[in-house]
Formats: C-alpha cells, structure tokens, sequence
C-alpha cells in the first residue's frame, strides 16, 4: 500500500485523492506517508568523515558513522573489540598514499559513541589525511571512512615557492602528472 501512496504522490495527487482512491482515511494515508519518508531519510543518512585544521598544530576530525555502515564493516571482518574503533592519521606528503606507505601513522582509540577528536602536535608543511577503523581480531586495521587530504601551514611564507615550480608545470602540461599528490583526482 506504502508503494501505491508514493506512486500517486510522485503523481501529484492530494491527500484527498490518495485517500479516496485507496479508501482508506486521509490521516492513515499521512501516517503512512510520514512513517516512509522517516525511513528513507534513516536509509540515506551519510556516513562522512571531516578534518579542519584550528589551528597551525591542531586538526579537528568530526565524523558521522550510519550504524548500518559499521553494522556491514564489523559482518566482513569481525573486530578486536566492537566498542572500540581507531581514529588515524596519515602523513601524506608528496606521495600517492594507498594506504600502507604513509610516511608516519599515529593511531587514536575513540569510542564507538565518539564524534569528534582533536590532534595535536601535527608538523607544518606537510599533508595528513585521517581515516576511522577498526583492529580486527588478526590485529589488521580495517578502515572504514577516510577524510580528504588537508594541509598544514609552511614553516616560513616563503616556502611556497618551492612547489611553485611543479604548479606552474602542471598548468602549462596537464597531461603529465603534478608534482604534487595529495590530490590523486587531478590526475587525469
């Protein structure tokens, strides 16, 4: 019946026709309704992670796990300790990371129940990107959500001028990779 309501609300029918053509009173078509979209809102909620630097040496990583996502994760690769889960950041800095070749890792426990962690002591001119997980019980991280690259501040204001040279490169041959490759997705 809850298919026959979508059907001819995407139809444009008021409640009056819905409820007139299923003969069923307008407030249960309404209840329905609502009780459908709650659902599918439930289904659609994102599953994101998000780092911003607050500073010169702290990186504030907030993320939003759906339980759907770490009920799916945890039923591929049984985890270490449910309740736990590991915060990490990779330092990525003029690499194209693939996960293991980072040039340093520092690993956070957080609760499950977590939303939010603060870093500190993060070096400047370099490129993190964080990504929440698990250990699983062969003691393999297992990850499920991964920030975009973000970048800390150089050390002095001139040092941007020694990536300024693969910039203008890449600019002028679009073709050929950048110098650069925190953002693998320029690459063409």
């Amino acid at each position: 019946m809850v298919d026959e309501i979508v059907r001819l609300k995407s139809q444009n029918f008021s409640w009056d026709q819905i409820a007139g053509k299923l003969s069923i009173p307008k407030q249960e078509v309404k209840q329905k309704w609502r009780r459908f979209m709650a659902e599918k809102m439930e289904l659609d909620a994102k599953s994101e992670l998000h780092a911003v630097f607050l500073s010169r040496e702290r990186l504030y990583c907030k993320w939003h796990l759906h339980p759907r996502l770490l009920k799916a994760a945890f039923y591929c690769e049984k985890p270490l300790n449910s309740e736990v889960l590991d915060l990490r950041i990779f330092d990525i800095t003029d690499i194209y990371f693939n996960g293991t070749n980072a040039h340093s890792v520092t690993c956070i426990k957080i609760n499950k129940q977590d939303h939010s962690w603060t870093i500190k002591g993060l070096k400047r001119n370099r490129s993190y990107i964080c990504e929440i997980g698990y250990l699983t019980k062969n003691y393999i991280f297992w990850p499920i959500l991964r920030s975009h690259p973000v970048h800390t501040s150089y050390e002095r204001n001139t040092d941007y001028i020694f990536k300024l040279r693969a910039a203008e490169e890449f600019y002028h041959h679009p073709l050929n990779g950048p110098g650069w490759i925190e953002h693998p997705d320029c690459l063409r």
